[in-house]
């Protein structure tokens, strides 16, 4: 899928490709992006159109949610990221993180709470967001868990 993700509603005439893979089916746009997803072991007999409607249903389903999506934040003082043994991964525990850069022994690590998360630990909780966007606010850390409003600002012109 290419970096420009955003599933929609489509035409077939939009549609550059339908891949099956077992019981999961990408729809690949023309214009590029797409949506990667399930639909079980009733795909194989379902025709290109059917696939595409199903699509459509999902796409709009996801539209509808995004309209009303509000990120959920865990307080202070609480969990913000769980460590799975089995796994071994860093797992967040809502939308929101905040979280502290810095730096030991030229090595960049990110603390989330009391937890120290090597860039690898961190860009792994990325992944599991794969297709979401991010907003990256940079802030004393006394105004994590209560951040002012960001004030918007024009940028500067380049002098010739």
């Amino acid at each position: 899928m290419s970096r420009g993700y955003r599933s929609r509603v489509v035409e077939a005439a939009e549609v550059a490709c339908i891949t099956r893979d077992g019981l999961h089916v990408t729809v690949e746009y023309k214009d590029g992006g797409g949506m990667y997803f399930k639909l079980g072991p009733h795909l194989s007999t379902m025709t290109d159109a059917e696939v595409l409607e199903q699509h459509n249903v999902l796409a709009q389903a996801v539209a509808d949610a995004a309209s009303n999506f509000a990120p959920t934040e865990i307080p202070d003082g609480y969990p913000q990221a769980k460590f799975h043994r089995q796994n071994k991964m860093w797992y967040p525990q809502s939308d929101v993180l905040r979280c502290e850069i810095w730096t030991d022994e030229g090595d960049a690590a990110v603390y989330i709470d009391d937890n120290k998360l090597s860039l690898e630990d961190f860009c792994n909780i990325l992944r599991q967001r794969r297709t979401w966007g991010m907003r990256v606010v940079f802030l004393p850390p006394s105004q994590l868990a209560d951040p002012p409003q960001p004030v918007l600002i024009e940028p500067r012109r380049r002098r010739k």
